[in-house]
């Protein structure tokens, strides 16, 4: 079965099979939206080139893993996610929030899925440092003020100074809010 997803001017193909799954990008299509299938798993293309590497060369962006036939579970956004794409993420674990980690480098995070630490390996597989990557949660609905949380077992780095799972450093945080804001939301309600 073959699945069509997008991203700004290209066009993911998935193809989901017993065994194998397979993702390939190509420039051009039609768009059915902003967002690439993410997921669990991910398989070396022949050329040594990870899927992720193929998109992040064709689009800016890029969602390296893929899961069965349903929607992702986590995607990594370097533009604001659409609002029914944030509902759908927010409802699947948590009901009322979603976890998601930021590259306060690249200027990329990555949404969804049920722990910090998936979205922090997500991100890494695609070229992110670690030191640049910093975890929260987002709570739709709370207002500007109250809908990040700067907590994560993530956030705990002894070596730079982070010795808890909150975000010490105001300027990290500051930077976390910055993009939070631009590519998640500002604590507005869900669609």
């Amino acid at each position: 079965m073959w699945e069509w997803f997008a991203c700004g001017s290209a066009v993911v193909e998935k193809s989901v099979t017993e065994h194998d799954l397979t993702t390939r990008a190509a420039l051009g299509g039609a768009a059915m939206g902003r967002s690439v299938a993410v997921g669990r798993s991910q398989r070396e293309r022949p050329d040594g080139n990870t899927a992720a590497r193929l998109m992040e060369s064709a689009v800016g962006v890029c969602y390296a893993r893929v899961m069965s036939d349903s929607a992702p579970d986590i995607l990594v956004v370097a533009e604001k996610i659409d609002g029914h794409e944030l509902a759908r993420l927010t409802r699947a674990f948590f009901e009322d929030m979603v976890k998601y980690v930021v590259d306060v480098e690249r200027g990329v995070a990555a949404v969804g899925g049920e722990l910090h630490a998936d979205e922090k390996e997500l991100l890494l597989s695609q070229g992110s440092r670690q030191d640049d990557l910093w975890g929260a949660n987002y709570y739709p609905g709370r207002g500007p003020e109250d809908c990040i949380e700067y907590t994560s077992l993530i956030n705990i780095r002894p070596a730079q100074g982070n010795r808890s799972m909150m975000v010490e450093d105001d300027a990290t945080r500051s930077r976390i809010r910055e993009l939070t804001f631009a590519l998640i939301g500002q604590g507005e309600p869900l669609p």
